[in-house]
């Protein structure tokens, strides 16, 4: 069964993808 490091690891992951996914969409809608 997986680490839970690793399982938290990989939910950060995810949060820092979304929260550059949101950036990049938030400026591409003041540009």
């Amino acid at each position: 069964h997986p680490q839970p490091e690793s399982a938290q690891k990989a939910l950060l992951t995810l949060l820092d993808q979304e929260l550059l996914a949101k950036q990049l969409l938030d400026k591409e809608a003041s540009a």
